[in-house]
């Protein structure tokens, strides 16, 4: 009771609990090759997960999943790495509202999505 009173009379204040810690958010991810060779591995990667699709099929293959990242601080990398690099290959990068064309070219392809970076979806195709 006298505790009460005590805070009750003073000039405490109580304010609201904020937390700096981000939720992470999470995208659909999503991969179709549509050249004449095996896509050997593609990987999405950020701070907080990596999906990673291996041997995608030649001529339609897919694959499709979720990656979490925090989307106000994390850069989210892509690698596409093909054994037998088909000729004249595109990938095409559509990750609302970025959209973008990366040729194919041997050894590791990169492209990186730079922070503050939000969509709901990055999709891959290879032509």
């Amino acid at each position: 009771m006298i505790i009460l009173s005590l805070v009750m009379f003073s000039s405490f204040t109580p304010h609201p609990f904020r937390s700096s810690v981000k939720a992470p958010t999470r995208c659909d991810v999503y991969i179709q090759n549509n050249t004449a060779q095996v896509l050997t591995n593609i990987s999405y990667v950020s701070s907080l997960e990596f999906v990673t699709f291996t041997n995608v099929a030649a001529f339609g293959g897919w694959g499709v999943g979720t990656l979490a990242f925090d989307y106000t601080t994390d850069d989210v990398n892509l690698y596409i790495y093909f054994s037998n690099v088909p000729k004249n290959a595109v990938a095409t990068i559509d990750a609302f509202p970025i959209v973008t064309t990366m040729p194919i070219v041997a050894g590791v392809n990169q492209f990186t999505f730079h922070a503050p970076f939000h969509t709901g979806g990055i999709v891959v195709t290879i032509d």
